[in-house]
């Protein structure tokens, strides 16, 4: 979420060729290691001391990445997408975003959220789906509680129906036909879940077809 005055505005970032700073290398600083995408440019970690745990933890993502094992350093940021002021320090993680948000680089303050230029936002993952939930003022456990209340109303087989969406998707744009104005309610009809619990899937795509073309 990016900060715009008492709001934000949700967007999806693409960081598969990023380039992303993590200043600290502690516990705080792995766990939002932890919950950045699966396709990422590159990670670069700059702390005095780098947990065994994160150094484990980069070592099993085949992500490449750069350990600067010293202080922090303006320069630093000379070239860098995304920043994590993530060290123990909250003064110091406050003066490495105003000297991030002066390159015009997005950063995340751990310590304080008013200073940085984005804050993470609970989210629910159900295979190629993502609902994010923040509020306004921020609550944070409130949205980590409405998340699990999506979560236990979505159907089981909501994957599965991406799936096979995507694929008519495909399938109409390959044919020169334009989904444009479709209702995807109708996607949500009782019967193809049913069909998808039953495995019938060729069934529930066919089904699916004659609801969007």
């Amino acid at each position: 979420m990016v900060n715009m005055g008492n709001d934000g505005y949700l967007v999806s970032l693409d960081l598969s060729k990023a380039r992303i700073f993590f200043i600290g290398g502690g516990e705080v600083a792995t766990s939002k290691l932890m919950r950045l995408p699966d396709r990422i440019g590159e990670i670069v970690i700059v702390a005095p001391d780098i947990s065994a745990s994160m150094i484990k933890f980069l070592k099993r993502t085949g992500w490449n990445y750069e350990l600067r094992s010293r202080e922090y350093r303006v320069d630093d940021l000379d070239i860098c997408t995304l920043l994590f002021a993530a060290t123990s320090d909250r003064d110091l993680n406050r003066r490495i975003c105003e000297e991030a948000r002066l390159r015009g680089i997005l950063a995340n303050d751990v310590s304080g959220s008013q200073n940085g230029t984005f804050t993470n936002v609970a989210s629910v993952k159900r295979g190629g789906i993502t609902i994010g939930v923040t509020s306004s003022p921020p609550v944070p456990g409130l949205s980590v509680a409405i998340c699990r209340l999506i979560d236990n109303a979505l159907p089981d087989e909501l994957a599965q129906l991406l799936e096979l969406a995507a694929r008519i998707r495909a399938r109409a744009h390959s044919d020169g036909w334009s989904l444009d104005g479709v209702d995807w309610m109708k996607v949500f009809d009782p019967r193809i879940f049913e069909l998808i619990r039953m495995g019938e899937i060729s069934k529930a795509e066919e089904s699916l077809a004659k609801c969007l073309l």
